[in-house]
């Protein structure tokens, strides 16, 4: 079985042309000739272990919209934070002696039994996520790499399958929409257009680096567009020792 890369036969839409007949014998050509752009199948493994990280995104995404409505319902009231975290031990006991009228108290109340379910169905699936990479090698390579974790390491685990398929860094870095270095103009910035890497991800990866910066004190005092161009070229230089550590 051959499953043909949409982006590598877009040039078929353009076509006066166009019909099940005409594009059935110009991909049959292409495959016989060895130029047909292929897309990779994952197996049932890889497929099963992406169900569980993305649907553990999508809770924590929700988890998070749930703690921002409680924030909201508090600054509508005027009600300052005094908590550092509201929705720890100390935190819950504020709120529960903040006595909030109707329907407002109702509706924390709620979020707040949403966020504790929410909760607990992310620890179960964090706890079978590690189950199933715990003898993983590439998921072990990637935590002991600066500003890695076991949930962002589960992520790019299941996203980039098997590594295997890659034959050096510049392609896997190619494929995530990460530039190998700065001086790569075929990405142009951190998130390239048409990756096939997961957005999320992309998006997890940049916080991290962020967040890198500003423990090491790196782009204090610049602007917003300054601190986007100094994470882009902060970028280059993680590209380069994620992907090829994982290519060894």
């Amino acid at each position: 079985m051959h499953l043909a890369h949409p982006l590598g036969v877009k040039a078929f839409t353009y076509r006066r042309v166009k019909n099940d007949l005409r594009d059935s014998a110009d991909l049959a050509d292409l495959l016989r000739m060895g130029r047909l752009p292929e897309a990779w199948i994952a197996p049932a493994e890889v497929r099963e272990l992406r169900e569980l990280t993305r649907y553990r995104q999508k809770l924590v995404s929700l988890r998070t919209s749930c703690k921002d409505q409680v924030h909201g319902v508090l600054a509508k009231l005027g009600v300052p934070v005094t908590c550092s975290d509201i929705f720890g031990a100390a935190g819950s006991a504020w709120l529960d002696g903040l006595g909030l009228p109707q329907p407002y108290a109702g509706k924390v109340l709620s979020l707040r039994q949403l966020t504790g379910e929410l909760t607990t169905e992310i620890t179960m699936l964090s706890a079978v996520i590690a189950d199933l990479l715990a003898g993983h090698r590439g998921y072990q390579v990637i935590q002991q790499l600066p500003g890695m974790g076991p949930v962002l390491a589960a992520v790019i685990t299941a996203e980039i399958g098997e590594v295997t398929r890659f034959r050096n860094a510049g392609q896997l870095c190619s494929w995530a929409g990460l530039p190998l270095s700065w001086e790569d103009r075929a990405c142009r910035g951190l998130f390239g257009a048409r990756r096939a890497f997961c957005a999320a991800c992309r998006r997890i990866l940049r916080r991290r680096l962020s967040s890198l910066m500003s423990r090491a004190g790196e782009g204090a005092g610049l602007g917003a567009r300054s601190r986007g161009g100094a994470v882009r070229r902060r970028a280059g230089a993680a590209a380069r020792s994620w992907w090829r550590a994982l290519l060894r």
